[in-house]
């Protein structure tokens, strides 16, 4: 990502395989955003996170370290403020280390 012809920050993004009960189906993965110390607090990571996961219909898997209390924050705050369809946890995740969340997902009706 730039901020006035600069590299300002980073963005990886790929695929992972969900596990949802039963199921197992492969989703995008916003794994890794990172914004350079001088050009935080100026909305980039928040522009970042609409050009990519609010731009599409897809379900996104949103990765952040259990230990990065900074990152956890953010995401609490992303979460309450933009206009997700859906936000969940997975619990267990996949990997004990992270706090993963499905973003955007579309969820089946409920059959009675």
């Amino acid at each position: 990502m730039r901020q006035k012809g600069e590299v300002a920050g980073l963005l990886l993004v790929g695929h992972q395989n969900l596990r949802d009960g039963t199921i197992q189906r492969t989703v995008l993965e916003f794994g890794d955003l990172y914004v350079l110390p001088k050009y935080r607090d100026q909305g980039i990571a928040t522009e970042v996170i609409r050009q990519t996961i609010l731009a599409t219909d897809h379900p996104w898997l949103v990765c952040v370290f259990r230990d990065d209390l900074r990152a956890l924050a953010f995401w609490d705050r992303a979460f309450k403020r933009l206009p997700f369809s859906s936000v969940r946890e997975v619990v267990p995740p996949d990997v004990a280390e992270f706090v993963e969340f499905v973003v955007n997902d579309v969820v089946p009706p409920v059959v009675t």
